[in-house]
């Protein structure tokens, strides 16, 4: 059992505030830097890279903490479904649990959005 303290977490733009993505991680700044240098998403790349050129870095925002791993992909998931409904940009490439842990079936939020509209 994981006991450890769990952050959800969202990287939203720096100018209109508009959450871009949401994750879930125990090191929070450790995986900030990551998102902003190591990034296999490529729609996030995009609009990271394209904050960059404005010379800014995206915000991050602290949205929840949860102890153990099992609830805290909860939290997450629920985080995204209640994003995806109210009509954010999101840019995460799964849909379900903590990233590195998904299991079963998972939708790119992207896609999602596209089709939503």
């Amino acid at each position: 059992m994981d006991d450890r303290l769990h952050y959800i977490y969202a990287l939203a733009d720096p100018h209109t505030k508009q959450i871009h993505y949401v994750g879930c991680t125990v090191t929070p700044l450790t995986r900030y830097q990551n998102h902003l240098t190591n990034n296999a998403n490529k729609v996030k790349k995009a609009w990271i890279r394209g904050l960059k050129a404005q010379g800014v870095t995206p915000d991050l925002l602290l949205l929840d903490k949860i102890v153990g791993r099992s609830e805290a992909r909860k939290r997450e998931t629920e985080w995204i479904q209640t994003l995806i409904a109210e009509g954010k940009p999101l840019t995460n490439d799964t849909y379900k649990g903590c990233v590195g842990h998904n299991k079963g079936r998972t939708y790119k939020v992207y896609e999602i959005n596209r089709y939503r509209q």
